[in-house]
């Protein structure tokens, strides 16, 4: 009943806020023929499966608030099933990790995605970002809309399998 609450609640303040936020805009619509904005948000969220004592929660978020086209993103959120901690790049990698982190992930990147996306990329040389989440597959790394590609490029996520991320892993 605490979490039904606090989304309520949080549903609440997002119609609120929007209507401060269009207040003029809104009246004019609602006395003419012109009908109502409709803004959306949706958050979602899941359990991952779990892998030895870690499991990862994904947050996938879309938003439209008018324009061209919404914006969607996603968040990984790795707690230690042991504590209830959650899990950083630092937890999980040895100390001077991010270079060789950094070439891996580089390596993965023309397998991922399309070449006519490749040819697009803001940059080609991907450096970890703490945006992850771990499967028994591997570490996935996600790359939001802009962040390393244009919006057309999507969510760009990256997975490295455990056996290639042994040597710098604790």
């Amino acid at each position: 009943s605490n979490i039904r609450t606090l989304i309520n609640e949080f549903v609440s303040n997002q119609e609120k806020e929007y209507r401060q936020s269009i207040h003029e805009e809104l009246s004019f619509c609602e006395n003419t023929d012109y009908g109502i904005y409709s803004w959306y948000k949706m958050l979602e969220g899941n359990f991952l499966e779990p892998y030895e004592n870690m499991q990862s929660y994904l947050l996938v978020t879309y938003e439209y608030t008018g324009g061209a086209h919404g914006i969607d993103s996603e968040t990984g959120f790795t707690f230690d099933l042991t504590s209830g901690n959650r899990i950083s790049e630092e937890d999980l990698f040895i100390n001077g990790y991010k270079p060789i982190l950094s070439e891996l992930l580089t390596q993965k990147l023309p397998q991922t995605v399309d070449q006519d996306i490749y040819e697009i990329l803001f940059i080609t040389t991907i450096e970890p970002n703490e945006n992850f989440y771990v499967t028994p597959e591997g570490i996935t790394y996600v790359y939001e809309r802009y962040e390393i590609a244009p919006y057309v490029c999507g969510i760009i996520e990256i997975t490295i399998p455990w056996n290639e991320l042994n040597h710098i892993l604790k």
